[in-house]
């Protein structure tokens, strides 16, 4: 092996690392919202910790309000304005509305998050193998020129200086059986 091979698995390297440095720009370009990802991921973590923080959000509060209204004109079409049935119906729809409501907040902000969103497998993943396999590949070129010029031409690991470990003999201990 030459001085030329060993000068082009350095260069080799050198390309591997910029593949790898392109692959994460390409990763990251591809996704738009990751310098947003983070300040979803922290209104998630509030909204699970503080969830009676629902009653702040506009949203919420209007489509309860518009809600509650409809549910006040059908109980009094059907006669039954300012009556425990009334007060039921609109309890009733409180409770799964807040649930619908908090459900699809909780998934929502997930998703914006990138909770459950595939690892990326696109150009910018495959550019990055390339990039690792091109390190790989020159970093071997440059060990076997190196133990070329140390004199060892074998490609194997030399254990001459490495005693093996006997074997344990464990005689006749009896092994444990079934129950």
């Amino acid at each position: 092996m030459s001085y030329v091979n060993a000068a082009m698995a350095v260069y080799g390297v050198y390309q591997g690392m910029q593949q790898q440095k392109a692959g994460a720009q390409a990763t990251k370009a591809a996704d738009p919202f990751s310098k947003w990802r983070g300040g979803y991921g922290s209104q998630l973590y509030d909204l699970m910790h503080n969830p009676g923080n629902i009653l702040n959000d506009p949203t919420f509060v209007s489509s309860m309000k518009y809600g509650m209204q409809g549910v006040n004109r059908s109980m009094a079409a059907q006669g039954y304005n300012i009556s425990g049935n009334q007060m039921m119906a609109l309890e009733d729809y409180g409770q799964s509305h807040a649930a619908a409501f908090m459900t699809d907040r909780q998934k929502f902000l997930a998703d914006l998050a990138g909770a459950g969103r595939p690892a990326d497998s696109g150009a910018g993943f495959n550019q990055s193998n390339t990039g690792t396999s091109n390190i790989m590949a020159g970093m071997g070129t440059i060990g076997s020129y190196m133990a070329t010029r140390s004199g060892n031409t074998s490609p194997s690991i030399n254990t001459a200086n490495y005693p093996v470990e006997p074997t344990p003999n464990f005689g006749n201990i009896p092994m444990p059986t079934g129950p």
